[in-house]
């Protein structure tokens, strides 16, 4: 998010739209994962049920 860092907010607003549309957009600064570093965390990656549980209500509305 960024708070009130406008800078801060520009980068976590192309990230977000850099995820949900699964591609890296070219915005002149970083906005994914390297392979690796995506590849570690869906390595470590643990169900928690809140995450879930908002998974299962965006299936509704959006192909997950």
């Amino acid at each position: 998010e960024g708070g009130y860092d406008l800078t801060g907010q520009r980068d976590g607003a192309m990230a977000v739209l850099s995820e949900l549309s699964g591609q890296t957009l070219d915005t002149g600064f970083a906005t994914n994962l390297t392979k690796s570093l995506a590849k570690q965390l869906l390595a470590a990656q643990s169900v928690h049920p809140a995450i879930e549980q908002a998974r299962e209500v965006a299936k509704r509305f959006w192909k997950l």
